[in-house]
C-alpha cells in the first residue's frame, strides 16, 4: 500500500534549488516532505550548486555530506515509506527519492515537468538504486 501522505506531493513542478510547493528539485522535494510529514528539517544544499546538471558538484555534495548526517544505510529489504533512496544518474550518485510503499518512490527530475511516483523495479530505475537510507532521530 502506498503511504497516504504521498499523494500530496505528486505534481509539484521541478525547480532547481527549490524546496517549496511552488517548485522543487529532488532533494528539495525530500526536504519539503520530511518537514511537512515527519517534522524533520533537512539541511539544504542549494547554495552549493547552480544547476542539477552539474553532476560532479552534486556528487561531491553527496559524498561529503552523507557520511556526516543522521542518515544510516539499511538493507533494501527493510525499506519502509519515508526512507530515502539514492540513485545513480549520469554515472554519479546524485538523485534522491522517497520510498512510499508498494515498491514505489516519489521523486522529481529536471527532465520531468513535475514530481511523480514510479516503480523501483522499472527498467529505468532498478539498476540505478545505490542505497536505502533511514533518518535516525
Amino acid at each position: 500500500m502506498i503511504a497516504p501522505w504521498a499523494a500530496a506531493y505528486i505534481g509539484i513542478p521541478f525547480r532547481t534549488g527549490g524546496s517549496a510547493r511552488a517548485g522543487c528539485d529532488c532533494f528539495g522535494l525530500m526536504a519539503l516532505a520530511y518537514r511537512e510529514v515527519f517534522g524533520i528539517t533537512l539541511p539544504l544544499y542549494a547554495d552549493q550548486y547552480d544547476s542539477v546538471r552539474d553532476a560532479d558538484r552534486l556528487a561531491r555534495i553527496v559524498e561529503t555530506n552523507l557520511p556526516t548526517t543522521p542518515w544510516r544505510e539499511i538493507p533494501a529489504a527493510s525499506m519502509t515509506p519515508g526512507d530515502g533512496l539514492l540513485f545513480r544518474v549520469v554515472g554519479q550518485p546524485i538523485h534522491v527519492g522517497i520510498a512510499v510503499g508498494d515498491g514505489r518512490f516519489l521523486h522529481v527530475l529536471s527532465s520531468m515537468t513535475e514530481s511523480c511516483i514510479e516503480r523501483l523495479a522499472s527498467p529505468r530505475w532498478h539498476r540505478r538504486l545505490l542505497g536505502v537510507y533511514r533518518y535516525a532521530r
